[in-house]
């Protein structure tokens, strides 16, 4: 239900966005100009990346993380192409998502990366928290990184909640 949901809310926001379209390396969200030249939410989100840059630096060079994030600052979806690499319109997504079975199959794809993989359905609710923009990504990684207690017990309820029951031993 809950990823139903957040496919459910990236589709309204995708059907609202004229000519949607996933920019991939662009440097839209580090560009200082742009920020200066934008609104408040521009200006926020241009200080929220570079926070989440360093997050991201700090944690390949001290061993915590992979440092991976990094890469979400280059990709953005935005209205028409936009100055990046590569451009890739993405207007159809809210259609197959609702009308063609979209929703129901990335739910049985998480379902079963759930059921024989360790990558389970907890782990990418906190992924996706962590990209939360406006520093709340920002102070959730930093929360995991630090195995803070309240952020490691959220994470052992939802594992509770969320997780595959176990298949008994034959």
């Amino acid at each position: 239900m809950i990823g139903a949901a957040a496919l459910g809310i990236l589709s309204a926001y995708i059907f609202a966005t004229p000519n949607a379209t996933l920019q991939v390396g662009t440097l839209a969200k580090v560009s200082p100009v742009a920020a200066a030249s934008g609104t408040v939410t521009d200006q926020i989100s241009y200080f929220d990346t570079a926070a989440g840059i360093g997050q991201d630096i700090g944690e390949a060079a001290t061993g915590t993380g992979t440092g991976v994030g990094i890469l979400s600052s280059f990709v953005n979806v935005g209205s028409g192409p936009g100055a990046a690499l590569l451009n890739i319109p993405i207007g159809w997504v809210p259609d197959v998502l609702l009308n063609y079975g979209g929703i129901a199959f990335a739910s049985d794809t998480m379902i079963g990366l759930d059921t024989y993989t360790k990558f389970t359905f907890e782990k990418v609710l906190i992924l996706a928290a962590e990209a939360a923009p406006y520093f709340v990504g920002v102070f959730l990684t930093y929360a995991d990184d630090g195995h803070w207690g309240w952020f490691d017990d959220m994470k052992s309820s939802l594992h509770n909640v969320f997780a595959m029951p176990e298949t008994p031993s034959s």
